[in-house]
């Protein structure tokens, strides 16, 4: 009887072990958005080459402040797809574009506040300023 009894409490705490029956929240949210950069050339038709596309989006960050904007506290580049995502710890934040040259945009700053398991979409577009 004990060596069944012991059996069974190894069962269990090994399945306790590998299952994740904790109920704490996931202490994380995303952020994520599509960016939208231009104009890249002077005048049209814009000939730039995928690669030159690719070291527009490659130059500029998105930017998370703390919510106070003092101290940048994540740098996040942006993918090859116009696309930036992240994870980030529950707060708020301030999310704004590094603005390299004369790039400017509308809109951010803004402020966002993550919750846990939540996604945050935030759409940028930058004017490069060249004309």
């Amino acid at each position: 009887m004990k060596k069944i009894f012991l059996i069974l409490f190894l069962v269990g705490a090994l399945l306790t072990a590998c299952l994740d029956l904790s109920t704490e929240p996931q202490l994380q949210g995303t952020i994520t958005g599509k960016v939208t950069i231009g104009p890249l050339c002077p005048v049209e038709p814009c000939d730039l080459t995928t690669e030159q596309i690719y070291a527009a989006y490659d130059a500029r960050k998105i930017l998370v402040y703390d919510g106070d904007t003092v101290m940048v506290l994540y740098r996040i580049g942006i993918g090859h797809d116009s696309i930036y995502t992240a994870k980030l710890p529950i707060g708020t934040y301030v999310v704004d574009i590094d603005r390299s040259g004369i790039d400017h945009s509308g809109d951010v700053p803004q402020k966002v506040k993550i919750l846990p398991s939540d996604t945050v979409t935030l759409d940028i577009n930058i004017d490069t300023g060249i004309r």
